[in-house]
């Protein structure tokens, strides 16, 4: 009874054909495996930093859209601090705490009664 051995023997490319030239000779089966394929540093380094200028961009996609920041420091306002499509991205709106309130708004237009002036005046954005 034969028994079947297995060896597994690394071969430079290059010698590969001489190789099997010999197993021929030797009446001995050969199986030539692949090389197993793995990535370089380079090319983790360069889809990593991809994947995160993807993630940057996209977070700032998302910020965009919820616009710029208002500062409300009225008495009566509901929040202090609150994001609003209608002021740009990047800009910060402070509302001062002596700020009358709008007696009414009709789209961007609004009509500011104070209370120490001699006449209304009417601002439009």
């Amino acid at each position: 009874m034969t028994e079947d051995k297995s060896i597994l023997i690394a071969v430079d490319p290059q010698d590969l054909e001489a190789a099997q030239d010999l197993a021929r000779a030797a009446k001995v089966d050969m199986e030539v495996q692949p090389k197993s394929q793995f990535l370089d540093p380079l090319s983790i380094i360069l889809i990593s930093g991809g994947v995160a200028a993807i993630a940057k961009f996209t977070a700032d996609l998302i910020d965009r859209f919820h616009g710029g920041i208002v500062v409300d420091l009225r008495p009566s306002a509901k929040q202090l601090v609150r994001r609003d499509k209608s002021v740009p991205y990047g800009w910060a709106l402070v509302i001062a705490a002596d700020t009358p309130q709008p007696s009414r708004s009709f789209g961007n237009e609004a009509t500011i009664r104070c209370p120490n002036a001699a006449r209304s005046v009417r601002a439009a954005s």
